[in-house]
């Protein structure tokens, strides 16, 4: 179900806006169902709670981040969840809400499922409650949350930070 939805995902900053089905590789399913098939929904237990992937600089990445972002709202059964995307800089957060919104806005359905608040950068799913933050790494803004995922972007900027491993942690 994950990579059917995730495949129905626009690319919003491409000419003709094609899906990932289209514009998407072999190794984004494979992350995307590692992501979500590691999760036993009768046991209501994930057997990976922890995933890595090394990508080069301007490979998608951020689009990439942002569609599992949106793809794990719609998978989400926990009423009122909270997701974060962290990215190293406002730029890079930036980057990743304008994709996720963007994907949101180019399908008529999700437009109608979804509620966005830009200047907060949050994105909410109707139908769960369940939301988003897409937020520039900073331990007084990051700390305090109990999210149900994050989502670290660029992680060796992030790490270099003061105190990054203990709000990582």
């Amino acid at each position: 179900r994950a990579i059917a939805i995730f495949d129905k995902l626009r690319l919003p900053d491409v000419p003709g806006q094609p899906c990932f089905r289209d514009a998407g590789g072999d190794e984004q399913r494979r992350f995307v169902a590692a992501i979500f098939g590691s999760y036993d929904p009768i046991a209501n237990v994930r057997y990976i709670t922890e995933f890595f992937k090394l990508v080069p600089k301007k490979n998608g990445k951020t689009t990439e981040g942002g569609a599992i972002l949106v793809d794990a709202l719609i998978m989400n059964r926990r009423p009122n969840a909270e997701f974060i995307y962290i990215g190293p800089t406002q730029e890079v957060s930036y980057t990743a809400f304008s994709q996720s919104t963007g994907m949101i806005a180019a399908d008529p359905v999700l437009r109608a499922k979804f509620h966005v608040t830009p200047h907060l950068k949050r994105i909410e799913y109707l139908p769960t409650g369940a939301y988003a933050k897409i937020k520039s790494f900073d331990p007084a803004v990051v700390t305090g949350a109990k999210p149900a995922g994050v989502l670290f972007d660029e992680i060796h900027v992030v790490a270099s930070a003061p105190e990054a491993d203990r709000v990582i942690g």
